[in-house]
């Protein structure tokens, strides 16, 4: 891997300015156009190419996912990602990220719901989501793994229901 040098201000600034801090792979996969805690991703994965072809705003969650390795899925790809940043700069560029319509908490809970069931395992804290019904209290041990999750990913959480917070818990 080659070490990585500085990107020059005048690319990150340009990078910065043209995605408007704005994800884009979060708005390529749900159309969220919120503003992002991010980082600039060398989409090549080469630190020292700072080609500004070759950088792209993404999330904290998108740019680990990106970078990460593993051969149980499909990691997001160069040319995806080019692509997604394209499409987002248009949008920036005419302006269409300010009066863009949110997703709503609903829609942000289900992706959430949808990443909970993906990344837990099947048994433990999933298996008690899937068949609890949700009616009365339960103990707050048995939404740990959820917790862990939800915590992860900023607090974020809406008006999901299975914040641990939000639910009467028997402790």
């Amino acid at each position: 891997m080659s070490v990585r040098k500085s990107t020059p201000k005048s690319i990150e600034t340009a990078v910065l300015a043209n995605s408007a801090r704005r994800c884009a792979l979060c708005f390529h996969l749900t159309g969220d156009l919120s503003e992002k805690h991010g980082q600039i991703a060398h989409l090549d994965k080469d630190p020292s190419n700072s080609e500004e072809d070759n950088l792209a705003f993404l999330c904290l969650s998108h740019h680990s996912v990106f970078d990460s390795k593993t051969s149980q899925h499909k990691n997001y790809t160069k040319e995806e990602v080019k692509s997604a940043r394209s499409r987002l700069y248009s949008l920036v560029e005419n302006g269409g990220y300010l009066t863009s319509v949110q997703p709503s908490s609903a829609d942000t809970d289900r992706k959430i719901l949808a990443d909970l069931l993906d990344l837990l395992p099947s048994n433990g804290t999933m298996e008690f989501i899937r068949t609890f019904d949700f009616g009365g209290s339960f103990r707050k041990a048995d939404l740990e793994e959820a917790r862990i999750f939800i915590e992860s990913r900023g607090g974020v959480c809406g008006q999901l229901l299975l914040c641990p917070w939000s639910i009467k818990i028997d402790h």
